[in-house]
């Protein structure tokens, strides 16, 4: 008899739950259909007048992390200061974009615990342990100005 080694694939994406198109001015907005600590958002901005956009996750009334994009400065921020971190760990990291990038694709990759925030085609990068209870499950936009946002949600099996 021949020994057999048998891979399953084990696919941790389920298919595509979500897909929006937002067109924010000068507001901030939270979706009932994107929420969670288990999911993999992927945000395209596509055009708009404004200076900062900002995506809150594992959000309630008192938690949040915060992502912003500061267009002018070309610079992107991951904030945990409202994280319920322990005071002696980092809770603002700033990351440069790269020059000939105008527009921000963003994807973010989020379990119970972790984020991984990945930029401009994976060019920059962010991963951070989330400190907020499991039931800060929100997930909210807000810019300064106007912006056109695609945005395509995958929940992830675990």
């Amino acid at each position: 008899m021949k020994n057999e080694t048998i891979c399953q694939e084990k696919k941790n994406h389920e298919k595509v739950s979500f897909t929006e198109t937002l067109i924010l001015w000068e507001n901030r907005v939270s979706m009932s259909e994107l929420r969670g600590r288990v999911q993999d958002p992927r945000l395209q901005i596509r055009g708009g007048d404004f200076r900062r956009f900002s995506v809150n996750i594992a959000e309630t009334d008192v938690y949040s992390t915060c992502l912003t994009y500061e267009r002018r400065k070309k610079r992107h921020t991951l904030d945990r200061s409202r994280a319920g971190m322990p005071d002696t760990e980092q809770t603002v990291s700033h990351v440069r974009l790269p020059k000939e990038f105008d527009s921000l694709d963003l994807r973010i990759l989020m379990n119970r615990n972790s984020v991984i925030v990945s930029a401009c085609g994976g060019r920059t990068l962010f991963a951070a342990t989330v400190f907020t209870p499991q039931d800060a499950d929100g997930i909210s936009f807000e810019t300064d100005g106007a912006i056109i946002l695609d945005i395509r949600d995958s929940r992830i099996a675990v």
